[in-house]
């Protein structure tokens, strides 16, 4: 099973509203994937809301995940790996686009 993702941190976007997403690479080279959750308040129930390849964390190190469908939000990540199987849930971080705090 995959570790907890480490590293989740929030930044606004450009003028559009987006809210950027971003964490550190598991070290286990098995995972494959990452899914995004959101919530609309702090501990609040979460929504899947996406989800990022190991590439893609790589290569878009610094917005591997844009939500453009939220103002202020609260987000958490997990690995998921070669064998379907799901890492715990992150820390929760809240995000916010532009105009908008946490």
């Amino acid at each position: 099973m995959p570790q907890q993702v480490q590293g989740l941190t929030t930044a606004e976007g450009g003028g559009s509203g987006e809210v950027l997403v971003r964490w550190a690479q598991n070290p286990e080279l098995d995972v494959v994937s990452y899914t995004v959750f959101r919530a609309t308040t702090s501990g609040g129930a979460l929504t899947r809301i996406g989800s990022a390849s190991r590439q893609e964390v790589t290569q878009f190190e610094f917005a591997p995940f844009v939500d453009s469908s939220a103002t202020v939000a609260f987000y958490r990540v997990r690995a998921v790996d070669s064998a379907g199987q799901e890492g715990p849930l992150s820390v929760e971080r809240c995000g916010a686009s532009v105009g908008y705090s946490c």
